[in-house]
């Protein structure tokens, strides 16, 4: 599971600020970060509770590609949730985007200065990781 949660986040957009380092990513365990992994710097502690918390919320239809967008305000709002590339079933894109809408996110790390983080999800991926 954990090799799968690193390897299929295509990019993160990092808004209103400096772009914080993601190398340190082995050596975090999933849930919500800790004190030390959150100020160095690291999103990619904030980026495993983010995917699981949508990896708990969301049943695929059909297992389909599916990548989504979202932006996550500094209080973990969503901003706006997006299809990036649709699955080719738009029952299936409305699904995940009504529960991504649904998942309630961790605020963003203190440490982080811009006003919202934006992602893009590979929802197959999610999917994978809901299913270990």
């Amino acid at each position: 599971m954990r090799n799968e949660l690193f390897s299929f986040v295509a990019m993160v957009i990092l808004v209103g600020a400096a772009a914080p380092s993601l190398a340190d990513e082995a050596s975090t365990k999933q849930g919500t970060p800790n004190a030390e992994e959150t100020s160095s710097g690291n999103i990619a502690p904030y980026r495993r509770d983010m995917l699981s918390r949508i990896a708990n919320a969301w049943k695929p239809i059909r297992k389909n590609n599916l990548t989504v967008r979202l932006g996550i305000k500094k209080d973990g709002k969503l901003e706006k949730a997006s299809i990036v590339e649709g699955s080719g079933d738009k029952d299936e894109d409305q699904n995940a985007i009504k529960c991504i809408e649904k998942t309630e996110f961790a605020p963003l790390p203190k440490w982080y200065k811009g006003d919202k983080l934006e992602f893009n999800i590979d929802m197959s991926k999610v999917d994978s990781i809901r299913s270990s």
